[in-house]
């Protein structure tokens, strides 16, 4: 059976349509009805109300936090069952991003690595110029630091940076050493 939206004016299914419960003052009995909108431009109606009335979005955040209150164990598992059903699509997602940010930030530094100029961009990496000894780093926290201080790194493709790492361990465990033959001395 299909029905009418009042605001779209599409004909629809019926269970496209929220239903309201409502009791007759005759025989005392539940009696449903259609809602006049569908459940689409319902979901729409609520966005728009919440985007352009601050006084509703204070109420709907409150009490979305006392839902949260009494049903947290409940909410905790949906959560996790969505997440695991759409874990797939969450990863694609962190790394589609992750590797659009990765190319805007190797545009913005040239796009080519400084010593031979390749432009490859799998195999171009950000690269301090001052070397950081002993520094724990996943790749997301380079991207960031590369956002903020794009003055402190360069683009070196996957041989260079590695040579130039080497060069700059062998240069620390030298004069680390040095040191260390100077203090050990009686």
């Amino acid at each position: 059976m299909e029905f009418t939206c009042a605001r779209c004016d599409k004909k629809k299914n019926i269970d496209e349509f929220f239903t309201k419960k409502y009791i007759t003052k005759k025989n005392a009995k539940h009696k449903y009805r259609l809602f006049k909108i569908c459940k689409e431009c319902y979901y729409e109606k609520r966005k728009e109300r919440y985007r352009q009335d601050s006084k509703f979005r204070e109420i709907s955040k409150e009490r979305s936090k006392i839902y949260w209150r009494k049903n947290r164990e409940k909410c905790l598992q949906k959560y996790k069952e969505w997440y695991r059903k759409n874990w797939d699509k969450l990863r694609l997602q962190r790394v589609t991003k992750i590797n659009l940010e990765r190319e805007s930030l190797i545009k913005m530094l040239g796009g080519k690595c400084k010593v031979c100029s390749i432009k490859d961009f799998i195999v171009l990496e950000f690269d301090h110029i001052k070397p950081i000894l002993n520094a724990e780093r996943n790749f997301s926290n380079i991207l960031r630091e590369v956002k903020k201080y794009p003055e402190k790194f360069q683009l070196l493709c996957a041989n260079c940076h590695r040579r130039k790492t080497l060069n700059e361990l062998q240069e620390y465990y030298e004069k680390r050493a040095e040191m260390l033959s100077k203090v050990r001395k009686p």
